[in-house]
């Protein structure tokens, strides 16, 4: 592969090098979004699973201590409005349900145990289920929990919303690779154009000997100079062709 770049054109190995970079440059803004949007989406569910057992907490505890189970269900209930939610359960201090809700399109039946090792507080990635529990606190703020919540969140639309943002921005990208590229294919030209010219202007001179030919500098960069340069051997191969021309008269 190397030896078939340096096969290429000064014109053809600028066109990679800055696909190359446009590429790498694209995908490593890419990925540091995405990277990004996906921290935010984690925090944003895991602090709507604290406020919700922060609001549950307050509803329940008493209900918890004095066994009114209807004031408990009807505090869950309340998470009906709350369309990630599939179910979630409430838990005495001795690991019984207390009691559960559940959303109507989902078919789960709630444990009658609680089991700690099933909850876990972090999402995972690529999971569509957010799992977590949280201890309820008691009356006095030294007392013991008297119970446990937990919350089971479905994130299959999260993660469709999060997908088209990802694709929305995929095709951002593309889009600002492509104008980057057509800048750049612009400024390549301003190197490769004047190179062409002074390759087409040393083939005359070579063909016919017409050693009158003189370049115009284009800029005053590394071509420029090369132009310049160009121009002198030429005025010398003038004054050495008529040196030549009169000592053979002569």
């Amino acid at each position: 592969m190397l030896t078939r770049f340096r096969k290429l054109s000064i014109g053809k190995k600028l066109q990679a090098i800055n696909l190359l970079i446009v590429s790498l440059i694209t995908m490593l803004a890419i990925a540091m979004v995405s990277i990004y949007i996906y921290s935010g989406f984690k925090e944003d569910y895991q602090s709507d699973s604290k406020t919700l057992f922060s609001l549950l907490a307050e509803n329940v505890s008493s209900a918890l201590l004095f066994g009114d189970t209807r004031s408990a269900h009807d505090a869950f209930a309340g998470l009906r409005t709350v369309n990630d939610v599939t179910h979630a359960e409430l838990y005495d201090k001795a690991g019984n349900l207390f009691t559960s809700y559940t959303k109507v399109s989902a078919t789960f039946i709630a444990p009658q145990k609680f089991d700690p090792h099933g909850y876990q507080q972090q999402i995972r990635f690529g999971s569509l289920a957010f799992d977590s529990a949280y201890p309820v606190p008691g009356v006095s703020p030294n007392s013991e929990s008297i119970g446990t919540i937990t919350i089971h969140m479905d994130l299959s639309n999260a993660y469709a919303h999060l997908g088209s943002q990802i694709l929305s921005l995929l095709l951002i990208g593309l889009l600002c690779a492509a104008v980057f590229a057509a800048v750049l294919s612009r400024l390549q030209k301003s190197i490769t154009v004047p190179l062409l010219a002074l390759t087409e202007t040393m083939r005359k001179v070579s063909d016919g000997g017409d050693y009158s030919v003189q370049i115009l500098p284009p800029s005053q960069d590394e071509i420029g100079e090369l132009a310049r340069v160009f121009n002198l051997m030429i005025d010398e191969l003038l004054h050495r062709d008529k040196s030549l021309q009169k000592e053979l008269k002569e």
